[in-house]
C-alpha cells in the first residue's frame, strides 16, 4: 500500500478499528484516515486514538455515532429487533445493560428536550 501511495496511485489509506500504537495508527499509515466506533456511549477513542491522528495528520471518522440505534429512538428492547439483527446478540442490548442503556437514553432525550 505504501508503493501505491508513494506512486500516487492512491491518496488515501483508510483504516478502521486501528489502534493508536506501532501495530495500528502510526506505521506505515501516517496521515491517512482512521474509522473507529465512537458515541457517547463508546468514549475510548478520546483517550489515545484522537490524540494520535491529532498528531499524525490522520483524518478521524467516527462510526456508529448513534450507536446501532439507541440514540435515534428507534427501539426500547430486543423485541423491536428483527430476528436477525446482529444486536439480539451483543451484550449492550441484553437483559439489565440494555435498560441502563435506555436510562441513559431517556436522560439524553430530557437534555435535548430543554435545548
Amino acid at each position: 500500500m505504501r508503493s501505491l501511495v508513494r506512486n500516487g496511485k492512491v491518496l488515501h489509506i483508510g483504516l478502521k478499528r486501528a489502534a493508536p500504537g506501532l501495530s495500528g495508527v502510526r506505521t506505515p499509515y501516517t496521515g491517512h484516515i482512521v474509522q473507529r466506533g465512537y458515541s457517547c456511549f463508546a468514549r475510548d477513542p478520546e483517550a489515545e486514538l484522537i490524540p494520535t491522528c491529532r498528531e499524525l495528520g490522520s483524518a478521524f471518522v467516527p462510526y456508529s455515532p448513534l450507536w446501532p440505534g439507541v440514540l435515534s429512538g428507534r427501539f426500547q428492547s430486543t423485541d423491536d429487533l428483527a430476528e436477525n439483527d446482529f444486536r439480539r446478540l451483543s451484550p449492550r442490548f441484553q437483559g439489565d445493560n440494555l435498560k441502563a442503556n435506555m436510562r441513559i437514553v431517556a436522560k439524553l432525550e430530557e437534555i435535548a428536550a430543554e435545548e
